[in-house]
């Protein structure tokens, strides 16, 4: 890539990230809204019966969550940045910055519409959300390039690129169909250990990188 290409990519990224940094921000703006009608303890996990298990203050929420998943994105960007070994496609990066925010804001808007009474599946929510993610994730899997920020990171794909690249291609068919079945969970209210399909979607490409090694 020449210079003044490199200099171009670097400014789109920086805008990117910048979209996506503000986007950290929305829950912390719904909340300050809301902030008259939420309830002074607020849950913020559910078990598998979509019974919430775990409170926390309502300003903790609202002010708390957001600056710390908005301080959990600027640690990623700075990861990816300098710790890359190879770079990354312009859509990988586009992707990777767009993560976190979208991540924070899907749960944050539950976590609100729940406290305000409002009758909320979180349960089937989280399946589509992670079924959606894994598809989109799993599509890119396979282009990963070889490096020690995104990715399986293990000693054996660390080591190769031809294991790297054999396991990244079977984690992203494997992830496509996982991500899949949980939307049909969802789409069915049936209900499955989440961390079955997680487990599966992780232990299954590690094994296979050490059988190949």
């Amino acid at each position: 890539m020449s210079e003044e290409k490199e200099l171009q990519s670097n400014k789109s990224l920086l805008r990117v990230e910048a979209v996506a940094g503000l986007l950290c921000f929305i829950p912390l703006i719904i909340g300050c809204f809301w902030y008259g009608q939420l309830p002074n303890r607020i849950a913020i996990h559910f078990n598998v019966g979509n019974n919430p298990d775990h409170y926390a203050s309502k300003a903790f929420v609202v002010f708390g969550l957001p600056l710390l998943l908005f301080a959990l994105y600027i640690i990623s960007c700075v990861t990816e940045r300098y710790s890359n070994k190879n770079r990354q496609s312009e859509k990988i990066q586009y992707i990777s910055r767009f993560l976190v925010p979208i991540i924070s804001n899907v749960v944050l808007l539950i976590v609100y519409v729940y406290a305000l009474g409002k009758n909320v599946n979180v349960g089937m929510v989280a399946y589509l959300l992670m079924g959606f993610l894994l598809i989109i994730l799993g599509n890119y899997m396979p282009k990963i390039r070889h490096n020690n920020t995104l990715g399986i990171k293990i000693p054996t794909t660390l080591r190769s690129e031809s294991n790297w690249n054999k396991t990244h291609r079977l984690a992203g068919y494997l992830w496509i169909v996982i991500g899949f079945a949980f939307i049909v969970f969802a789409v069915l209210d049936v209900t499955v250990p989440f961390f079955i399909g997680i487990a599966i979607a992780f232990l299954v490409p590690i094994g296979y990188s050490i059988i190949i090694k």
